[in-house]
């Protein structure tokens, strides 16, 4: 089950400054700041919690990033944790023992992909909600 996603009036006021300085742009700004407004909304905090707990490290460093847009994509924004161990987490990996001996196998945990195509249909909602195609200047809504 996710959890739920809340914000405080600090929060609330803080995105609303942030899009506000974004009207008028163009699409693919206003699309890239949705699509960051809509990940910590939806899917940050569910990361965190779905993130493994054992030293706490992998929910600590859960970041957004910018990154090149793909061909035919208007934005891309890409969200996981950036602790050094995370793709031993989710993929899973061997035990080996110092002398390099292979002792069993620890199974993959899957969580950011979980939690990210869980929360797919918000992001989506939250997005079409809040842009439209024809580049007009009151089309986005933090508190939407």
């Amino acid at each position: 089950m996710p959890a739920a996603v809340e914000l405080s009036e600090r929060d609330l006021a803080r995105l609303a400054k942030r899009m506000a300085s974004y009207k008028g742009k163009k699409f693919t700004q206003r699309a890239t700041v949705l699509l960051e407004v809509a990940l910590d909304r939806f899917v940050k905090k569910r990361l965190i919690a779905a993130a493994p707990k054992r030293s706490g490290l992998l929910s600590k460093k859960v970041k957004r990033k910018r990154g090149r847009r793909p061909a035919g994509h208007f934005a891309y924004v890409s969200i996981k944790s950036r602790a050094p161990h995370a793709g031993l987490v989710s993929k899973g990996h061997r035990q080996v023992t110092a002398g390099g001996e292979v002792i069993g196998f620890t199974a993959g945990n899957p969580y950011v992909s979980d939690v990210a195509r869980a929360n797919d249909a918000d992001v989506v909602s939250f997005i079409d909600k809040n842009i439209t195609k024809d580049g007009a200047e009151d089309t986005v809504n933090p508190f939407g």
